[in-house]
């Protein structure tokens, strides 16, 4: 019998492979990590952390976590084609997809 989290990560993976566009994860210290991600552009965001009235467009990068080997820091990179994002924060982390924040 096949565990329902072993079945989560293959459709995860399998999402990221369909869905997704290849890019370089560059951390701060080791080797960077060539993986597939989901690049989501102008996401209405609203500054944290306290609630207000304002809104901004940002941009979002959702990555596989075991992919990329660990939660990125603020200041690390991610390279699209030849665009490079840079790590703000992270929005959500579920332990299987990492929402982070880029500008």
């Amino acid at each position: 019998m096949t565990d329902i989290s072993t079945v989560f990560d293959h459709v995860a993976e399998d999402l990221a492979e369909t869905m997704g566009v290849s890019a370089t994860y560059t951390p701060a210290v080791g080797d960077a990590v060539t993986l597939d991600v989901l690049l989501n552009q102008g996401v209405q965001m609203q500054p944290g952390p306290l609630e207000a009235q304002v809104w901004q467009q940002g941009t979002t990068i959702d990555a596989l976590l075991d992919d990329l080997g660990k939660e990125p820091d603020r200041d690390e990179t991610i390279t699209i084609g030849s665009t490079t994002y840079t790590v703000l924060s992270i929005a959500e982390n579920d332990g299987t997809w990492v929402k982070i924040i880029v500008r």
